[in-house]
């Protein structure tokens, strides 16, 4: 892929502010001991951006809890690209708080940063 020329480039600036709309905030666990001999978790806030959330993927997977069988959908976010997002993060966005799974980082769309979540419990 060649490189884009300026005016290419704030057409993609723009189409960027068209499709993420959607305020997004990245969190991040955070553990410190508690003072008797554990540890505590908080989710911390990384940054915030806008991104924009599409609806789940058809496919739904299953997973194990306990010892019944749990349908979960995947979710994708689009975030600008070198945004730091990593697994295991969660993004609070539109009502929902979802657990990052894995970061496409230009692989399936040079454009933006592709997360795929899933729906935190």
């Amino acid at each position: 892929m060649g490189f884009l020329s300026s005016a290419s480039l704030r057409r993609v600036a723009l189409l960027r502010a068209r499709l993420f709309r959607t305020p997004v905030t990245v969190l991040r666990c955070s553990v410190s001991s508690n003072g008797a001999g554990g540890s505590s978790e908080t989710w911390v806030d990384v940054l915030t951006t806008y991104g924009q959330l599409r609806k789940p993927r058809r496919m739904s997977y299953l997973s194990i809890q306990g010892e019944q069988w749990q349908a979960f959908s995947t979710w994708d976010v689009l975030l600008d690209p070198g945004l730091d997002v990593r697994p295991h993060d969660r993004l609070s966005m539109a009502g929902l708080t979802l657990h990052v799974l894995g970061v496409d980082a230009g692989r399936a769309d040079p454009l933006c940063l592709v997360v795929q979540c899933q729906s935190v419990n």
